[in-house]
């Protein structure tokens, strides 16, 4: 994983170098999206569906939202590995 500046916006963002990937970028302070992917969106569904930290998007997007509060780092962290998983398990 990198840190640089994402493809989408002038916001920073974080790469999976391996596969030239964006996995997350910055919305704002206290809001970042992840690439965790349709695989884990569909598994994790009903969880983030009932958490007001999550933002589902409509149609087929790889990308959630979630919202960063200083104790959620860990979850956010969490979810970024989870991306990179996901994108190197294809």
């Amino acid at each position: 994983l990198q840190p640089g500046r994402s493809r989408f916006s002038e916001a920073s963002a974080i790469w999976l170098t391996s596969v030239e990937r964006e996995v997350a970028h910055w919305e704002s302070e206290h809001h970042i999206d992840v690439r965790v992917g349709r695989r884990q969106i569909t598994k994790h569904r009903a969880q983030w569906r009932t958490d007001p930290r999550f933002e589902l998007r409509s149609g087929r997007s790889d990308w959630i939202g979630f919202r960063v509060a200083p104790d959620d780092v860990s979850t956010a962290l969490e979810l970024i590995e989870l991306a990179a998983r996901d994108r190197t398990q294809g």
